[in-house]
């Protein structure tokens, strides 16, 4: 499919493209699309060109982004829902001047694609829509000649065809600034697809987490971060294991409440997560030495399963040579950018329900059976099983497809799988499991009944 970039710009940006240099900060309006998506789509996009962006040299000190129809008027999640988007930057033709601070190759959405990771991530957004935000003397470093990538998860909630635009507005400078990069911590980082699984089932107040750590590549600062959860997420805490596991900064979700939109789509693909994360800013920066170690930790609700989650800190990083020693004081000027909108600080229980009653006979099979899974769907939707018993899942199709848990006593999910790999799992609790392909939530569903 051909996605045509558009550029719509206000009669600032247009000045800001013509004008040999910039003695203001401008703010910029860019759309990209039409990203044309089929019914029931869950439609994981990647454009490496035609990325519309400042044609000049300059620094990005502000980005937020939105999904909107052709006229610029934001799409409603019971629409179309903007999952989580990246932007990435390759930098100048093939200069290869541009790396990832914490990855050197990516895995894609096949778990077998290898890709070296040539462009550095500098803005992300999910449900919560994460704005970068730098203080004052700070600003994302972008060449004029520079190319753009730009990766999404769209998901169209109706049975017929629709189409959206991304639009991403951002304040650019071109007066010096303090570079500041973009360190993705990640608990599954280095993926494409980069999900774990909260099987769920302890006790009221019980946590599951999930840790990553870092190493500084060199001397720095981190001027501004924030995290990114899923439903179920109660936190993501940024600390310094070296420094006696010193916490530098908690990020908080909040999540909506009963009217908001995210809770009456219909039908829901994915339990809805946060609609706003807390983040910090700080002028002075939080000093980290050469070798110094960031550590990420991504608590969440363990009572009940939630499957295919995230936890992802994003900071911004500016090297400074000044730094030469670990466990340096924290700045006082550390601000906590939270929401003030109306909002539920806990998780609250939500049920996905399949998007439609799966089909034929109920069968019972013995442990270590195979279900095929082509193109059409599961070859079985209605399964019986004895407690304990293992299910394999066979993807014979030529297009990518899954298994996950969509309500059941305990969380799980395959990877995105073709080409006659299997999945295999092994249900230890009784209970009835409804299952469906993420990818394909219309099509795809099936149920096991664990007795």
């Amino acid at each position: 499919m051909r996605r045509l970039a558009t550029l719509v710009a206000t009669t600032a940006a247009l000045l800001a493209v013509a004008a040999p240099a910039l003695a203001a900060p401008q703010q910029l309006t860019y759309t990209y699309g039409p990203v044309q998506l089929a019914p029931f789509e869950v439609d994981q996009g990647i454009a490496f060109t035609d990325v519309p962006k400042p044609n000049i040299d300059g620094y990005v000190t502000h980005m937020q982004v939105e999904v909107v129809d052709a006229k610029g008027v934001p799409i409603s999640p019971k629409q179309v829902m903007l999952h989580h988007i990246v932007f990435l930057n390759l930098g100048e033709g093939l200069n290869f001047d541009h790396h990832d601070w914490t990855c050197s190759i990516f895995t894609g959405n096949d778990g077998r694609t290898k890709l070296p990771a040539l462009a550095d991530r500098f803005y992300a957004a999910g449900e919560e829509r994460n704005v970068l935000d730098l203080p004052p003397g700070y600003g994302y470093p972008v060449k004029g000649k520079d190319n753009w990538i730009l990766t999404w998860m769209l998901m169209n909630h109706h049975p017929h065809a629709d189409k959206a635009y991304i639009q991403y507005k951002l304040t650019y400078e071109t007066a010096p600034l303090r570079p500041a990069y973009m360190v993705w911590l990640d608990a599954r980082n280095c993926l494409s697809d980069p999900v774990f699984d909260v099987p769920g089932g302890g006790l009221p107040g019980s946590t599951y987490s999930q840790t990553a750590t870092w190493a500084a590549t060199q001397p720095g600062r981190l001027v501004a971060g924030g995290g990114h959860l899923h439903g179920g997420g109660k936190s993501i805490t940024l600390s310094e294991p070296g420094c006696g596991n010193r916490v530098l900064f908690v990020s908080r979700p909040l999540y909506g409440l009963p009217d908001n939109a995210f809770y009456h789509v219909t039908p829901a693909l994915h339990e809805p997560g946060p609609i706003n994360m807390s983040g910090f800013v700080s002028a002075t920066g939080i000093p980290v030495a050469k070798g110094e170690r960031l550590q990420i930790k991504a608590d969440y609700d363990d009572r009940l399963p939630h499957v295919r989650v995230m936890g992802i800190f994003g900071v911004y990083f500016a090297p400074d040579p000044t730094v030469t020693s670990p466990c340096g004081a924290l700045p006082g000027d550390m601000e906590n950018r939270a929401s003030t909108a109306p909002g539920r600080a806990d998780p609250p229980r939500f049920a996905v329900r399949l998007a439609r009653r799966p089909h034929g006979r109920w069968r019972a099979l013995r442990s270590g059976a195979t279900v095929r899974v082509d193109d059409a769907g599961y070859a079985r939707e209605r399964i019986r099983l004895k407690q304990g018993a293992k299910l394999r899942w066979r993807f014979s199709g030529s297009v990518l497809h899954n298994v996950t848990l969509a309500t059941g006593p305990r969380g799980f999910s395959s990877p995105n799988l073709d080409q006659d790999r299997t999945f295999t799992h092994r249900f230890t609790v009784p209970g009835t499991y409804k299952l469906f392909c993420t990818l394909h939530p219309r099509s795809m569903v099936q149920v096991v009944r664990v007795r």
